[in-house]
């Protein structure tokens, strides 16, 4: 009798120890996903397709010269543009200023229209040709996609008709002029909280956008 006892007593044992195994032997699945992803980046380019260095040699009052810089998005995120040009004014109020012209297609011919810039570009009045400084600055207000580019900000410039005689280059001074020199830069467009409105002009958020890309650049 305590035999079977017993007996009962390794049953009843081994049942509890077979619970307990039931418990561990869960049903798991394990699942991974690689979210890949690769950085983007904002690049542009500028260039200015019909500029002659060769014509800008001894002008001359009145002369008109090619110019038309024109900026390309060669990078991977949409992004806006700013664009600046020194030296427009080098010459002063009494001899004048050198003028840019836009062209625009009209009834079949081609038309100059000085002091116009290229579609969707503005000039930045405020913030231009402050504390002596001979800089211009103009926005353009169509954000650029991949490979898009920019119309021109303008086709021509035009030399002041006052424009008097200067010492001829030599080679001690080879320059009796400075050089126009056109700067571009790019800012994600991605973020930016500002949309173009033709109404008011207003480039103020634009702008802001700009300098906080750059403040620490």
């Amino acid at each position: 009798m305590k035999k079977k006892i017993l007996t009962l007593g390794l049953v009843a044992v081994l049942s509890a120890v077979a619970a307990i195994s039931g418990t561990l032997a869960y049903f798991t699945d394990k699942e991974v996903k690689t979210n890949k992803f690769t950085v983007g980046n904002v690049d542009i380019d500028l260039k200015e397709e019909h500029w002659d260095p060769d014509k800008a040699t001894h002008v001359y009052p009145g002369q008109v010269l090619e110019k038309d810089p024109v900026v390309t998005n060669i990078g991977s995120n949409d992004c806006y543009v700013r664009v600046e040009v020194t030296n427009l004014r080098q010459f002063g109020n009494k001899e004048g200023y050198i003028t840019y012209i836009a062209t625009k297609e009209v009834d079949g011919e081609v038309v100059d229209f000085p002091g116009k810039l290229g579609e969707n570009w503005v000039f930045d009045e405020a913030a231009s040709y402050q504390n002596d400084e001979d800089s211009a600055y103009f926005y353009y207000t169509k954000p650029l996609a991949p490979n898009e580019k920019t119309t021109a900000l303008f086709n021509k410039i035009q030399m002041p008709t006052g424009l008097t005689n200067r010492p001829t280059p030599s080679d001690a001074q080879p320059n009796n002029a400075k050089s126009i020199v056109i700067t571009a830069w790019a800012a994600q467009a991605e973020g930016v909280d500002w949309t173009w409105n033709a109404t008011s002009q207003d480039i103020s958020g634009l702008k802001a956008w700009f300098e906080a890309c750059f403040k620490n650049n």
